[in-house]
């Protein structure tokens, strides 16, 4: 087996233990309070973000929203008030 083999294994790996783990938490906090649940995934490029939310829309009652392109998005400094970045 190459390293990168075992490498895309092992995230698979993880993948699925945090998918059944973020499941798991939806499932007690929706018996708890039964309104809809917001789940947030955060990381870096290539950490396997977008699998773990296929995976987590194996669930009929899920919706997937893409944010990929609102961090590339232009958007216009017309605010006085805001400080902005050069």
């Amino acid at each position: 087996m190459t390293q990168s083999t075992a490498s895309k294994e092992m995230k698979n790996h993880v993948l699925t233990a945090a998918c059944l783990e973020i499941q798991s938490a939806i499932g007690q906090l929706k018996s708890n309070s039964g309104k809809p649940i917001v789940v947030a995934l955060d990381g870096g490029s290539g950490a396997g973000k977008s699998v773990l939310a296929s995976m987590l829309n194996s669930n009929p009652d899920s919706i997937i929203i893409p944010v990929d392109d609102f961090f590339a998005a232009d958007i216009p400094r017309v605010n006085p008030y805001f400080v902005y970045a050069p």
